[in-house]
């Protein structure tokens, strides 16, 4: 586990639970307490052979974050790419590259 200082910021996590009435997503949204952000550059390979450019890093206590999820940090809207769940002996952390 990171200790809770050294995870400064707080993020909206907004994630799509089914298709609205008219055709709208309908979200639902948790605050995720205890993270950090961290800017990065780079490229990841997806699965359409496109190269989404990594704009941040996330890190977590936390294990309900999938790819797929929108992050909202300082009002800036990233994507969730991909999840790596790092083990220690048990679970201990989680880093997500958002886009």
């Amino acid at each position: 586990m990171i200790p809770e200082y050294l995870l400064p910021h707080s993020v909206t996590r907004e994630r799509e639970t089914a298709d609205g009435v008219w055709g709208g997503a309908i979200t639902s949204s948790t605050t995720i307490k205890h993270v950090r952000i961290e800017p990065q550059v780079g490229c990841t390979w997806g699965l359409t052979a496109n190269m989404p450019m990594i704009r941040a890093r996330l890190f977590a206590n936390v294990a309900d974050i999938v790819a797929g999820d929108r992050i909202v940090y300082d009002s800036v809207t990233y994507t969730v790419q991909n999840v790596r769940k790092l083990y220690s002996f048990t679970y201990d952390h989680m880093e997500c590259d958002l886009t």
